[in-house]
């Protein structure tokens, strides 16, 4: 029974850490998006949101809208991948709403030529005042960019929770506008490896990584008060002695009283 209960205590210490493990690493998420993340919206740094959403960016919008307050821009990304030697790159279209004034209620981008339309949604970033715009299946951000090009869509419609149209602007995107794919191959071409920064010339940069090395006193923090709690519980459950009688050797004394009434009995 002893060996079982240490095994459980064993386990639960171990399912603990994990546990704490992953808060203090949700802690640091939500601490370095919420401080950087509206440093970034304050600035205009669009690249922080959509920087590290593929393994590819074009850091210059591919379309750009302004209009009562709202602001609607798209920057091309894209995923690389080798096949047999082959390349083969995904280029999809990441649509970014903001606006002067909060943004509390859900917000549609309607693609429209006329006589076909598609509705993406978009989602707030966490807390922060912008949106980004999901796909059809509303499964990721960004759109692919044969969706987007397909139709030939010649307008756009911002549309409010209710898909009342707020405003309408003229639209009109390219195969040209989409650069990554044709650079990436070429320079594959000529290499035989995907670029890091030599294509920055061209405005086109690997994915990079959110640093939150600034954040990683929470970390410390947590995993020390684990250890503290965890050395405690174990010096209480396997070391201290206990306190009542029955668990505790009797002392002297109260063995020499024990015998003065067994005698007396007898």
């Amino acid at each position: 029974m002893k060996i079982f209960g240490r095994v459980v205590y064993a386990l639960l210490a171990v399912f603990t850490f994990w546990f704490v493990l992953d808060y203090a690493r949700g802690s640091m998420t939500i601490q370095y998006f919420e401080n950087e993340g509206k440093e970034a919206v304050e600035l205009s740094d669009d690249v922080f949101f959509y920087g590290s959403a593929r393994d590819y960016n074009q850091r210059t919008a591919i379309y750009e809208s302004e209009n009562l307050g709202y602001k609607i821009s798209i920057y091309e990304i894209a995923d690389a991948r080798i096949t047999n030697n082959n390349i083969e790159v995904n280029s999809y279209a990441y649509i970014m709403l903001k606006s002067d004034n909060p943004m509390t209620t859900p917000y549609y981008l309607r693609f429209s030529n006329g006589v076909d339309t598609l509705d993406v949604e978009f989602m707030k970033f966490r807390t922060l005042n912008i949106m980004m715009a999901l796909n059809q299946e509303m499964t990721e951000f960004g759109v692919a960019k044969e969706v987007i090009l397909e139709k030939t869509y010649t307008e756009i419609l911002l549309l409010d929770e209710y898909k009342n149209t707020i405003f309408t602007e003229s639209f009109s995107v390219l195969e040209s506008d989409f650069i990554i794919e044709g650079r990436l191959t070429s320079y594959y071409d000529q290499n035989e490896i995907l670029p890091l920064t030599e294509l920055v010339d061209f405005d086109i940069y690997p994915a990079f990584t959110h640093e939150m090395d600034q954040y990683m006193s929470t970390l410390w923090v947590s995993l020390i008060v684990y250890l503290v709690i965890l050395i405690l519980s174990t010096y209480i459950v396997f070391f201290a002695k206990k306190k009542y009688l029955g668990k505790k050797k009797p002392s002297d004394i109260l063995i020499k009283e024990q015998s003065k009434y067994k005698k007396s009995d007898t």
